[in-house]
């Protein structure tokens, strides 16, 4: 259901991925995450465990569903996943019967990788003061922020000021939810720009095109 998605990537053309994180079960978080697994081999680290058991029941082996809760971790050849909270809902729908179904809690990802860069995705969380906790312990270099129409300028910007209140090292910020031409009255980027301007943040904001990779590095 996501007009930008034309303009996306095919199954095919994803390639070999290692980790899939998918941070609650709506439809808009899952996209095509099952079919990527089914045909890559990819682990999902989960949010919750009940979400690992749709996963599992909508075909996704067994040994590529990591079921985590938030408070978890899982480590995989250097990477660490820490599993944090996240304020949003999570119920989904079986693509089998179509009837809604209950998928756990949602959740938040803190990932730092093999040379310490540190990413932290928060999800489709509202701002909470959590965040600034997590910030002081994990230090996130990037930070992947809710950008979507029912988020205020303020909401979004709010958040990121929490964690780069206490990471020094945040550099980066992406946003989620973002639509490449945002239909009359959502979020823009210029919205979330001029709030954080507003709030003394001059981290810039990478805004990605369709087919669009970013380099992480410290």
């Amino acid at each position: 259901g996501n007009p930008d998605a034309a303009a996306g990537i095919r199954l095919e053309e994803v390639g070999k991925p290692n980790l899939i994180l998918v941070t609650d079960a709506h439809r808009d978080e899952v996209g095509d995450a099952v079919a990527i697994a089914k045909a890559s081999g990819a682990r999902i680290v989960t949010p919750s465990f009940e979400f690992g058991n749709l996963l599992a029941g909508w075909g996704v082996p067994e040994a590529q569903v990591m079921r985590r809760n938030p408070g978890g971790r899982f480590a995989w050849e250097g990477i660490t996943i820490r599993v944090v909270g996240s304020v949003h809902g999570s119920g989904g729908t079986d693509p089998g019967s179509k009837f809604p179904v209950y998928g756990g809690i949602a959740a938040g990802f803190v990932v730092t990788f093999e040379n310490g860069y540190t990413l932290y995705f928060m999800g489709s969380s509202a701002a909470t003061q959590d965040m600034a906790l997590w910030a002081e312990l994990y230090k996130p270099d990037a930070m992947i922020f809710l950008m979507s129409g029912f988020t205020e300028p303020l909401d979004a910007a709010t958040a990121i000021k929490l964690v780069a209140g206490k990471s020094p090292n945040l550099k980066t910020l992406i946003p989620h939810h973002q639509r490449v031409a945002p239909p009359p009255g959502a979020l823009t980027v210029a919205d979330v720009r001029k709030a954080l301007d507003s709030m003394g943040v001059s981290i810039p904001i990478t805004s990605l095109a369709p087919k669009q990779s970013v380099e992480l590095k410290k």
